[in-house]
């Protein structure tokens, strides 16, 4: 999963103390998984029957701040 390279990740571990490994795990993979909800418009592609993976290329994408922030925040708040 590659990183914005603005992104500190010092810094932002200093939100992670106090949190499980699980819930360490999964603000990890949810930042990826934010990061590409951020760039692909999935609801379009499976409307208009468009294959996803052939028309895509990962390497542009990266995780920032934001993404992590918002995978934070369902552990801190619930996951909704």
């Amino acid at each position: 999963m590659p990183l914005c390279k603005k992104f500190n990740k010092e810094s932002f571990s200093y939100k992670l103390v106090g949190l499980t490994g699980a819930d360490i795990s999964f603000i990890a993979i949810e930042s990826g998984y934010n990061c590409i909800r951020r760039n692909i418009d999935v609801n379009k592609a499976l409307r208009e029957n468009i294959s996803i993976s052939s028309n895509i290329s990962y390497d542009k994408y990266t995780i920032n701040k934001e993404d992590f922030n918002k995978a934070l925040n369902k552990i801190v708040n619930g996951i909704k």
